[in-house]
């Protein structure tokens, strides 16, 4: 089944709330593991580099939706 653009972009507005909610999500825990980690005397920042990059994957995520959906 192929898409035609409009479809495409439809189908991803349906889904942007979503990914919005997702990102924030990942946003607060990063955020809450953060100030939790900088209390600890062995602060890990493997850990928090792994959060942060799932930030950030979600980040680019919304910007692509969002790239797309403005075309």
């Amino acid at each position: 089944m192929s898409l035609t653009k409009k479809q495409i972009i439809e189908k991803l507005k349906n889904i942007q709330y979503e990914a919005d909610h997702m990102f924030n999500e990942k946003k607060d825990f990063f955020d809450h593991c953060l100030v939790e980690e900088m209390k600890k005397e062995d602060f890990d920042y493997g850990y928090i580099g792994h959060l942060g990059n799932e930030v950030y994957i979600a980040q680019r995520v919304i910007e692509t939706i969002d790239e797309i959906i403005g075309e």
